[in-house]
């Protein structure tokens, strides 16, 4: 830990928020897998500009499951995605 740094505890700060929200499941054990796409991962504000010549839209999306981790049927979801997206 960095000199004059302290920690908070925020179990005070979370429990009132599960009550507030009512987040019944909040202990439950969850599993996500994300995707940080079009992720620059840092971007510098330089008196010549950005660092990144073309900042794209960053976006993360991703799905959640409860319990352990499991085989993730990509080629299934693809095609599931795919053909609920509207056309362009």
């Amino acid at each position: 830990m960095t000199k004059g740094a302290s920690v908070i505890d925020v179990r005070s700060i979370r429990e009132r928020e599960i009550t507030l929200h009512g987040l019944a499941k909040a202990d439950d054990r969850y599993i996500i897998y994300y995707d940080e796409t079009n992720n620059i991962r840092r971007l510098h504000v330089r008196s010549d500009g950005l660092n990144v010549r073309e900042p794209k839209c960053f976006v993360v999306g991703g799905i959640v499951h409860r319990g352990t981790p499991r085989p993730l049927p990509i080629a299934e979801l693809r095609l599931y995605v795919c053909n609920s997206m509207p056309p362009r």
